[in-house]
């Protein structure tokens, strides 16, 4: 068997491809039984729960969540998963993130205040 962390030129692995392109059957083979690195990034500094939410694509986003993907890990550009998703206008992604964060408990913006940083 092949490796699922094989590297293309851009040092993207497949699961990075396929959770950019919506392929979710192909991103829960790669991670479900090929054990894909799910913390891997591609050369830009993006991994796969990343690049789903840029993407739109929340089927995806709830799988990786599901499977110990960080929400709060800031991209290299210093976005979390949840500015991607707005950012790139997916509101549907955007919710579903929210949810995790409202299940996780207080977010930043609601700790701004009680810490008096606004």
């Amino acid at each position: 068997m092949v490796s699922p962390d094989v590297r293309a030129s851009d040092n993207s692995t497949a699961l990075h491809l396929a959770a950019t392109t919506g392929q979710e059957a192909v991103v829960k083979l790669l991670v479900n039984d090929a054990k894909a690195d799910l913390k891997s990034v591609n050369g830009s500094g993006y991994d796969a729960l990343e690049l789903a939410a840029q993407s739109g694509f929340s089927d995806i986003v709830e799988f990786l969540l599901g499977c110990n993907g960080s929400i709060d890990e800031p991209a290299p550009d210093g976005n979390t998963t949840l500015h991607l998703a707005v950012e790139f206008g997916h509101p549907i992604t955007s919710q579903a993130l929210l949810k995790v964060h409202e299940n996780i408990g207080l977010t930043p913006i609601h700790l701004a205040p009680e810490k008096a940083i606004y």
